[in-house]
């Protein structure tokens, strides 16, 4: 009867100095001179893994075989390992007989094992200690953000509104806690798996980590960076309101203003067309064409097509300048996409805040108003307009029969400042207003 062994080991584990080691139960030492026997032995069987051991024949006497057969086969690094082992075996006096090479078999696939198991729990620990990582990463990250969040909440109140309930919101919302629901079918998974791609693609997060110049000039401007960190969640169409109401944070993209391509604004029509020198030059010796293109920077595709063929001058730079159809054809798809967004939202998610109509004497009777210096007949017919379309600022205006009186700006920092000095009144033009009722009146009426 014939035993074929094939065995493919990878050395990993092997290669390093054999040491004292102790059993699962700490309790008998191993032989230094056998554990290296044991690894020269697997790996002689490494490079020639095909061995056969005859019933009957001693282990000595089935490597003495192998070693023929690599040396007829040319494997001379094989043979080289084999001649070796059969040297330390008869320094050993291992496997002299047949139980004996059996026994020294069955050790070394007992150790085999043994270091096998090991090499399994310390892959468990590891994982372990990975998933223990990945949690202290998680929450430093929630305690980074919610000390971005507060510190921009007391630190800037004119630049960013965020309230408690906000913050809160917000990780709520980040954690992703979902209610159970029953198992939904196929169809639905795939329609939520795309849905959750897109919104993963509409973040800004998403846009900085793909486009590192678009990351690097957000990191360049402090303002807006610190407004991106304290919205993780932010959108491209979040971002492009926010824009809308901050035109200092679209003239960090001045440099480079495709970049504001990447969340679906498109930029100032003149920066674009000076992009490109030769392009600029070609308009620079056409200005009543840059006069028509500037005039009309919004324009569909349908419109784009009909407002080039009302012009031969434009049309001719149209046909002949492949950039100049390329960047109209890419600003009128904005454009479009830009409407089709704007017809699925609600008007509320464009008032930017409260406004207010009372009357002059209201305002006196409160005590908002110390006193004005205007005749009475005209006091007595005059109403004051607040309204605000930012945190932190409030515009007035005052009006007598349809026409503007008295406008000016009050800030909410400013007034602040005024109360904690001790200063009760504030001066604007003919008006004079107490600091302290000012701000109850504020308090209570121009609540976003």
């Amino acid at each position: 009867m014939q035993i074929l062994l094939r065995l493919g080991l990878r050395t990993r584990g092997f290669q390093a100095q054999a040491q004292d080691n102790s059993d699962e139960k700490g309790g008998e030492i191993v032989n230094n001179a056998l554990s290296e026997l044991r690894k020269e032995l697997l790996e002689c069987l490494r490079l020639a893994p095909t061995i056969t051991v005859r019933t009957g024949s001693t282990l000595q006497e089935s490597l003495a075989e192998l070693l023929r057969e690599c040396k007829s086969e040319s494997r001379f690094e094989a043979a080289g390992r084999a001649q070796k082992v059969i040297e330390q075996l008869e320094q050993q006096g291992v496997a002299t007989s047949v139980k004996s090479g059996e026994a020294f078999l069955q050790a070394t696939a007992e150790e085999i094992s043994r270091r096998a198991r090991r090499r399994v729990q310390l892959i468990k620990e590891r994982q372990d200690l990975q998933k223990i990582v990945e949690f202290v990463q998680v929450h430093s990250a929630a305690l980074s953000r919610k000390h971005v969040s507060y510190t921009e909440y007391f630190a800037a109140i004119r630049e960013i509104r965020i309230t408690n309930k906000n913050v809160y919101t917000t990780e709520r919302m980040q954690k992703g806690e979902k209610k159970s629901k029953r198992r939904p079918d196929e169809m639905t998974v795939r329609k939520e798996e795309a849905a959750r791609l897109r919104a993963i693609q509409e973040r800004i997060k998403t846009v900085m980590e793909q486009h590192s110049t678009f990351r690097k000039i957000i990191e360049e401007n402090q303002a807006l960076d610190k407004y991106v960190k304290a919205h993780p969640n932010l959108t491209k169409t979040q971002m492009r309101d926010l824009f809308d109401k901050r035109p200092d944070f679209v003239k960090c993209f001045d440099a480079s203003p495709e970049e504001l391509m990447r969340i679906g604004r498109a930029p100032a029509l003149r920066l674009m067309l000076e992009q490109s020198k030769d392009l600029k030059a070609a308009l620079d010796q056409k200005e009543d064409v840059r006069k028509i293109l500037e005039s009309k920077p919004d324009l569909t595709r349908i419109e784009l097509n009909e407002l080039v063929h009302t012009n031969a001058a434009l049309k001719d730079l149209y046909d002949s300048r492949p950039e100049l159809k390329e960047l109209l054809q890419q600003r009128a798809r904005l454009f479009e996409e830009e409407r089709k967004a704007l017809e699925d939202q609600k008007a509320d998610a464009f008032i930017a805040g409260p406004c207010v109509k009372v009357s002059a004497l209201y305002l006196k009777k409160e005590g908002v108003l110390v006193t004005i210096a205007l005749p009475e007949s005209m006091v007595r017919h005059m109403r004051f307009e607040f309204s605000s379309v930012r945190p932190g600022t409030t515009n007035v205006l005052a009006q007598h029969q349809g026409r503007s009186v008295v406008a000016f700006e009050l800030r909410l920092e400013d007034l602040l400042n005024m109360q904690a000095a001790g200063q009760f009144v504030l001066e604007q033009g003919k008006l004079k207003l107490n600091v302290d009722k000012t701000l109850l009146f504020l308090n209570e009426k121009m609540r976003f």
